[in-house]
């Protein structure tokens, strides 16, 4: 039996692309590139954006350069739209459009890719981008207008990307009359208007058409049944009675078949018009997977609602407002509807973004998450109180970030007293009398060797926190081998 290959592999205008499981390699010819050392390209300013897939490593042998990114598990390379239903096409090239990510760089001579082979995506409004370029590195001299032109119709149609760049016309004489709209448009801004407009016909159309289409199907299916019924007429009254029960279950298995698929796409289409209330609603009934859905409303920063569907999320939710830098997300969270766990987690939360020493006392005593007493030993180092923060430790003495805070915030403070010492002494030495050598001297010396101290500690500051880089790229390295 072959074995199914753990990767997939796309190819687009500069290289390969290889998608793992939780990364994506991009490949690309060494000869392509202007550079001479590697650091020419390493330090890429777009990738910092959330827009962007991480960009986690870059690697050069003698004939080929790797750009390795981070990738979510929920996400689907763009070539994988071709699967989708009509509105989620065009709701992802919407988003495309209206995020406009190319003029958002154009300033700073950064060459994005739009190529759908280097783009992923969730639907109904998720697009991440991995191929930026700088002066180095290869790139396309199309206009703006084209290469989004070129990206829309290719996801709409299916056709190639580089087909629909190079090749516009004759892209027209294959593609429909929506197709051929696409390219008249003038404007990046009149085409995002004219795909606004055709989505809301686009997506009740093909839901007014979806159902028009299993309505005939289910009439059909009732009406073969309604005729085997017939024959069956004849039959043994057991026999009869056993095959109308079975008819009954089968109708009903396909009304609830038929049911759930509507359901789906009004849930979708919700979703893509921010009625998330509605959107969840509709995702119950059909019994979609409420850890996926939490995810996505995380996405779109609807915290209450995703912790409410899965309190697990909670954590999720925390760590993204961190990272945002919006706390007081946290402070407006409802535990109502969470399980008594995770109630007290973000009792405990609020508590510590308060820096109320009291109540985080009370917070300290009964804690049990690894991942809040993270944050509570920072909240006490900012606080100033290392000697808590080392309180906190004692209770998960194996939490490596825990540690590597306390160190560095005795280095911190270890540093500002040696610097606070070396000022006194300057001034004590500018009272000095200048005859007196032998004080200044004395003075001198001290100075010199509280600097050479500082001097030390800074620098094995800068060599633990390379050195912390280092093992975090090496075991991300391990984990993809």
């Amino acid at each position: 039996m072959r074995k199914k290959s753990h990767f997939k592999v796309y190819n687009f205008e500069f290289g390969t692309i290889k998608e793992t499981t939780s990364t994506v390699n991009i490949d690309l010819d060494s000869t392509q590139c202007t550079h001479e050392k590697l650091k020419d390209i390493t330090h890429i300013a777009a990738t910092d954006d959330p827009l962007f897939l991480p960009l986690i490593d870059i690697k050069e042998s003698k004939t080929q350069i790797l750009l390795s990114y981070e990738k979510r598990s929920n996400l689907s390379n763009l070539i994988e739209i071709k699967k989708e239903e009509y509105p989620v096409k065009i709701s992802i090239a919407q988003e495309i459009l209206a995020e406009d990510i190319l003029n958002k760089y154009q300033a700073e001579d950064i060459y994005i890719s739009l190529n759908p082979a280097t783009l992923y995506y969730y639907p109904m409004q998720t697009v991440r981008y991995t191929y930026v370029a700088n002066q180095f590195m290869p790139r396309t001299q199309h206009t703006t207008l084209e290469r989004y032109k070129a990206c829309v119709v290719s996801i709409l149609s299916g056709i190639s990307y580089e087909k629909c760049l190079n090749s516009p016309e004759e892209t027209k004489k294959i593609g429909n009359e929506l197709i051929k709209e696409i390219y008249k448009q003038p404007t990046r801004m009149a085409l995002l208007a004219f795909i606004k407009d055709s989505k809301d016909y686009i997506t009740y159309n093909y839901i007014s058409n979806n159902k028009a289409r299993l309505q005939k199907t289910k009439r059909k299916y009732l009406g073969m049944l309604a005729l085997a019924g017939v024959f069956l007429v004849g039959g043994v009254a057991l026999t009869q009675v056993k095959a109308t029960s079975n008819r009954l279950e089968i109708e009903k298995s396909y009304e609830e078949r038929l049911n759930r698929k509507d359901l789906l796409i009004e849930a979708n289409h919700h979703f893509s018009e921010g009625n998330y209330v509605e959107a969840v609603n509709k995702y119950k009934k059909v019994d979609y997977e409420l850890e996926k859905l939490s995810k996505r409303l995380i996405e779109k920063e609807e915290y209450q609602l995703a912790i409410d569907l899965d309190s697990e999320s909670l954590e999720d939710v925390i760590q993204q407002s961190y990272i945002t830098g919006e706390l007081e997300k946290i402070v407006d969270l409802s535990e109502e509807n969470l399980s008594k766990k995770y109630q007290s987690k973000l009792k405990d939360e609020k508590v510590i973004l308060s820096g109320d020493l009291s109540a985080m006392e009370n917070v300290l005593n009964f804690l049990t998450d690894e991942q809040t007493a993270q944050r509570l030993a920072l909240k006490y180092v900012e606080l100033g109180n290392i000697d808590k923060a080392k309180h906190v430790q004692e209770k998960f003495p194996d939490n490596i970030d825990i540690l590597e805070t306390i160190q560095k915030a005795e280095a911190e403070q270890f540093s500002a007293e040696l610097q606070t010492e070396i000022r006194q002494l300057k001034k004590e030495k500018e009272k000095l009398d200048p005859d007196n050598e032998e004080e200044l001297e004395k003075t001198d010396k001290r100075i010199n060797e509280l600097e050479e101290q500082l001097t030390d500690l800074e620098q094995e500051q800068q060599d633990s926190s390379e050195e912390g880089t280092k093992s975090e790229k090496d075991s991300e390295e391990g984990k993809e081998g």
